[in-house]
């Protein structure tokens, strides 16, 4: 194993990627959300797990999707969410966001959702009176296995687009997902 700069086949997506930070996770199945990092963040050449825990039945090197955020105001609110960091301080990974349940930022002047598309398993998004136009990102966490049936999300005060009215809310309410606009 090369840590860091190791290039790593992901077999389900069928993409090779060149890894820079990483975790080691384990799980007793294969599914997604089986898995629970076993190491912190790291781009170390070689890692040794001490404690891969009775009935594991699977370990995986994890690669750590970077997350930056094009609106700071949204950043700030989602950093100030995250108990459990994984890297350094000063920066924030995918695997950091998917802890994040509740997204509670309104009244914000927030503009840009990038970095939202990492919250997989939030349940409540408080996006009310912002100034948000489009749900692409949103969406984004759909694809990514988010907005889950019952999950709610506030977008009153917000001046969507034609194209987030038409097409995005329809696309996140077929999910289960409870969409309040405007």
């Amino acid at each position: 194993w090369e840590g860091g700069h190791s290039r790593l086949y992901d077999a389900n997506s069928g993409v090779t990627v060149t890894t820079h930070w990483y975790v080691v996770e384990r799980g007793d199945v294969t599914s997604p959300g089986s898995f629970l990092p076993l190491s912190p963040a790291t781009t170390d050449r070689s890692i040794t797990v001490t404690d891969a825990s009775p009935g594991v039945g699977f370990i995986r090197v994890r690669n750590l999707i970077r997350v930056r955020f094009q609106d700071d105001t949204l950043g700030t609110a989602i950093t100030g969410l995250i108990t459990n960091k994984f890297g350094p301080p000063d920066l924030l990974f995918d695997i950091d966001l998917e802890q994040i349940r509740e997204v509670v930022a309104p009244s914000n002047h927030i503009w840009n959702l990038r970095g939202l598309e990492y919250t997989i398993n939030a349940t409540n998004y408080d996006l009310r009176g912002n100034s948000i136009t489009n749900l692409d990102l949103l969406v984004r966490a759909a694809g990514r296995g988010g907005m889950k049936p019952g999950t709610q999300v506030l977008l009153n005060g917000n001046p969507l687009d034609s194209y987030a009215i038409t097409n995005q809310i329809p696309i996140l309410s077929a999910t289960g997902a409870t969409i309040v606009w405007p």
